[in-house]
C-alpha cells in the first residue's frame, strides 16, 4: 500500500499545482493540509510531479507499506515517517 508523508520539517502541504491536477482529474477539490493520504489518484499525481507536488514548506513523498503490516504515521515538528509494528522493539514488564 502507498501512503503520502511529509519527510522534512515544516508540515504536510500540497502545492497549488498538485491541487489543480487533482481537481482536473477527479472534478473534486481537496484540502491541501489533510487530504486522503491513501488516495490512489493523489498518489499518482505526487509520483508524476515529484518535488513540484509539495509547497515550499514541505516535501511530500510516497512511502510503500508492506501488505498486511500494521503501521502508524508518526510526526515531529512537521516531519513525518511511517512506523511499522514489526520495527518496534517491545519490552515486557516484570
Amino acid at each position: 500500500m502507498k501512503i503520502l508523508v511529509n519527510n522534512t520539517y515544516g508540515g504536510f502541504r500540497l502545492s497549488q499545482l498538485a491541487l489543480d491536477a487533482y481537481t482536473a482529474e477527479t472534478g473534486r477539490a481537496i484540502d491541501s493540509w489533510e487530504p486522503d493520504r491513501k488516495d490512489p489518484v493523489l498518489i499518482a499525481i505526487v509520483e508524476r510531479l515529484g518535488e513540484a507536488a509539495s509547497d515550499r514548506h514541505g516535501s511530500v513523498v510516497v512511502v510503500e507499506v508492506p501488505a498486511g503490516e500494521k503501521y502508524r504515521l508518526r510526526e515531529y515538528d512537521g516531519s513525518e515517517w511511517i512506523e511499522l509494528e514489526s520495527t518496534i522493539r517491545w519490552e515486557t514488564a516484570t
